[in-house]
């Protein structure tokens, strides 16, 4: 989330952000974790090469734990491009021991085929090696979803 809000807002720096999670605080303020679903946004200016690898370890390295990716949203107008490199990074053709199943939502799914999306794919954490792929409009479409 570091890097979308550095290269959105176009710092030149990371901000350093120190959010308090899960602490009792006494005026409430801190996220509350436990469950939660973890998305990344591939922006249209992306370098899509650092994205496909930002991907293939957010989503690879540990499928099981709770900050591991589930979702990912990507820009159209880098779509036709992009989720063949998607499919790659995330495939045993790139040297996983196992391939990620692909859930795709229906323009996803025309470019790189996988498994069509269901209702619940989208705000489910899988916790395995599983993807929701959805293809956005805009960064404002990306956060609608998030949110």
């Amino acid at each position: 989330m570091v890097v979308f809000i550095a290269n959105y807002f176009k710092f030149d720096f990371f901000p350093a952000l120190d959010i308090p999670l899960n602490q009792n605080l006494r005026n409430g303020r801190g996220i509350q974790t436990g469950t939660g679903i973890c998305h990344v946004y591939v922006e249209k200016n992306a370098d899509l090469d650092m994205a496909a690898k930002i991907i293939k370890n957010a989503k690879m390295s540990r499928p099981s734990v709770c900050n591991a990716q589930e979702v990912c949203l990507v820009d159209r107008a880098i779509a036709q491009t992009f989720l063949p490199m998607l499919k790659y990074a995330v495939s045993s053709d790139n040297g996983n021991s196992v391939s990620c199943e692909l859930r795709c939502d229906e323009e996803a799914y025309k470019i790189i085929g996988g498994t069509p999306a269901g209702e619940k794919d989208f705000d489910t954490e899988f916790l395995d090696y599983i993807l929701a792929v959805k293809v956005v409009d805009s960064v404002e479409e990306a956060i609608a979803h998030i949110a």
